[in-house]
């Protein structure tokens, strides 16, 4: 006996007959099954631009919250600085680190202001969904 198989989108069922069955169905029998919501991420990162004003010697540092808004797990898996050594980025939780909906996790970014000048670099954050970024700017004085 020969099987006819149909490729469906997941949550989708098809119930059909073997090939040659005198009882084939004219079309087949769709079903939605038990899943009719579908699960989507959604990362939210506050703030998307941080700018100091610092003078030299001072060792400010501001946090930058990444939030799971979606009904996903969402994982957090890189932080990097891209740009002027002056500023570092410490994620308090260690990575990579998992986020149920409704979770967050901070991350501080401090600068270090050993010489007065202005700074720029950007927060990038690889997560599960794709990288997001954070504009930092310094305006060191003397």
């Amino acid at each position: 006996m020969r099987r006819l198989w149909i490729a469906m989108p997941v949550g989708l069922a098809c119930a059909c007959q073997p090939l040659g069955s005198s009882n084939l169905p004219a079309e087949p029998t769709l079903g939605t099954g038990d899943r009719d919501t579908e699960v989507v991420g959604d990362v939210d990162v506050d703030p998307r631009a941080i700018d100091w004003f610092a003078d030299v010697g001072d060792d400010p540092t501001e946090s930058v919250t990444v939030s799971n808004r979606g009904d996903a797990e969402l994982t957090v898996i890189d932080v990097q600085v891209d740009g002027d050594a002056v500023f570092e980025a410490d994620v308090r939780a260690g990575l990579p680190v998992a986020l149920l909906p409704g979770e967050d996790v901070t991350i501080d970014v401090s600068l270090r202001t050993d010489d007065a000048g202005d700074f720029d670099a950007e927060l990038v954050i690889d997560t599960s969904l794709g990288s997001e970024s954070v504009a930092l700017e310094a305006v060191i004085g003397g």
